[in-house]
């Protein structure tokens, strides 16, 4: 008997335990409903609800910071967000969501020192990094800004937002280089967006500038020439002529010239410096896939009309690249980071 009375206070003592976590869970999506619907008043007022049911729970903490944030009331996004981040199992949304505030009121050496924080807790983080670019960039200090994104993509390579800052900061410096390998890691990292078409237009104006604005290599812009500079360098010279030709730079001519150099950059310098992108497009090369690759790639940016004229004459490639370009996941492994700073 005495044991069916412990069982029975056991039930009794859950059930509203049980009825109070239903009950936030059921605030809490109705808060996301709101959040999604740009109704941030009500959403702020249902997740009241929902932390007052259930207090420590993360992710409501997390929602609360994000829609004071986007309701402009700072106050409540930052003392909620200082405590966010303060709990031993803060993650890295946490951090990213007190740094948004920081941003909005200005306070950079907080922000900067929270960052600090942040990265010392996440070293690899490459989105981490980006925000304190991003920081860094709001408070116009551009140079110390390319140092993070840069780290961000040497430990985190995988993370298109440093690429994009990187492409943008050294379109700025006239670095023809680095934007022109920047930008074609990000369109294999980040394909269908409005980045990319952004980043499509960039990567064809740093070939011309590269290949048609006298010797080839006076604009590459390169601050350190390096050993990986020097050869990638040595090739695009050594087959330039297949844009300066009277054919002059088209997706044809640009798949001739890179396909020599890939070809090329494997027989002479792999073993040296192995690169994926490098790698990519070899694998293109021989799936047979690198011409339409050029034409999504530089085809519409350099003429619409041809574009879709060589895409109605050519639907099999257009359909193999589509193809393996949405069931492949690229992967750039960490350790081939080549930019000195």
């Amino acid at each position: 008997m005495k044991h069916w009375i412990i069982i029975l206070l056991v039930i009794l003592g859950t059930e509203p335990l049980y009825a109070q976590t239903e009950a936030a869970k059921e605030f809490f999506q109705t808060a996301k409903t709101l959040l999604r619907e740009g109704d941030y008043d009500n959403a702020a007022a249902a997740l009241e609800r929902a932390l007052r049911l259930a207090p420590d729970n993360i992710e409501m903490q997390q929602e609360y910071v994000w829609v004071h944030y986007l309701r402009r009331d700072y106050a409540r996004s930052l003392s909620r967000g200082i405590a966010l981040t303060d709990r031993p199992d803060a993650d890295i949304r946490s951090f990213q969501l007190l740094g948004l505030t920081y941003r909005a009121l200005e306070q950079w050496e907080a922000g900067k020192a929270m960052y600090r924080r942040a990265l010392a807790k996440f070293p690899q983080s490459g989105l981490l990094h980006h925000d304190m670019g991003e920081l860094l960039l709001a408070e116009k200090k551009l140079q110390e800004a390319i140092v993070y994104w840069e780290q961000g993509i040497e430990k985190d390579p995988n993370y298109p937002g440093n690429y994009y800052q990187a492409i943008r900061f050294y379109t700025r410096e006239n670095n023809v280089f680095w934007v022109m390998i920047y930008s074609e890691i990000f369109l294999s990292l980040e394909s269908f967006t409005s980045r990319s078409a952004e980043v499509k237009s960039v990567l064809l104006e740093a070939y011309k500038r590269m290949f048609l604005k006298g010797p080839v290599g006076s604009a590459a812009g390169i601050k350190k020439p390096n050993g990986f500079t020097e050869a990638t360098m040595q090739l695009f010279s050594q087959f330039s002529g297949y844009v300066t030709s009277p054919l002059g730079l088209t997706p044809e001519t640009l798949m001739a010239l890179r396909t020599r150099f890939i070809l090329e950059w494997f027989q002479q310098n792999n073993n040296l410096f192995p690169f994926y992108l490098f790698e990519y497009q070899r694998l293109l090369i021989r799936e047979g896939l690198f011409e339409a690759y050029h034409q999504w790639l530089f085809g519409m940016v350099m003429n619409a009309g041809q574009y879709q004229q060589w895409t109605a004459a050519n639907a099999e490639k257009v359909a193999a690249f589509n193809a393996f370009q949405q069931s492949r996941v690229t992967k750039y492994p960490i350790g081939q980071f080549y930019n000195p700073r």
